[in-house]
C-alpha cells in the first residue's frame, strides 16, 4: 500500500508529455485516495539542484537522510506535481522524515495558496 511520504522509484512523465524517465518521487496524497483510485498524487526528486520557494533540499547531512532511501543530495520540486497509476511504480525506496514531510506540505499550501 502507498501511503503520503512515501518515496517510490516510478516511470515520471516530462512537463510537455514527450517522454518518461524513471526516477525518485515522493507521494504526496493520502492512503484513502491512493487505494481508491489506484493512483497517487507524487512531487518530482532529481538531485539537480534547485533554489526556488517551491523547492526543498533534502541534504545528507540529515540525521534521518538515510530513511529517504536516496543515494545523493536531492531537491524535491513540490511544483512538478503528477498523479500516476500505481503500476508506474517500480519500487518502494523510502520514506520522507516528518520534519521535511511537514516542509513540503508548506510549500503545497504556498504553491496553491492554500492558507
Amino acid at each position: 500500500m502507498i501511503q503520503q511520504g512515501d518515496i517510490v522509484l516510478i516511470s515520471y512523465p516530462f512537463t510537455n508529455l514527450s517522454s518518461t524517465k524513471v526516477r525518485p518521487a515522493l507521494v504526496v496524497s493520502s492512503s484513502e485516495f491512493n487505494d481508491l483510485n489506484k493512483e497517487a498524487v507524487c512531487v518530482f526528486i532529481t538531485s539537480q539542484y534547485y533554489d526556488t520557494p517551491f523547492d526543498l533540499q533534502i541534504s545528507q547531512s540529515n540525521s534521518r537522510f538515510e530513511m529517504t532511501g536516496l543515494h545523493q543530495r536531492s531537491t524535491v520540486r513540490v511544483g512538478k506535481i503528477a498523479t500516476l497509476h500505481l503500476n508506474l511504480v517500480k519500487r518502494y525506496l523510502g520514506s520522507m522524515p516528518p520534519t521535511l514531510m511537514e516542509e513540503v506540505k508548506k510549500i503545497l499550501s504556498f504553491l496553491l495558496h492554500l492558507a
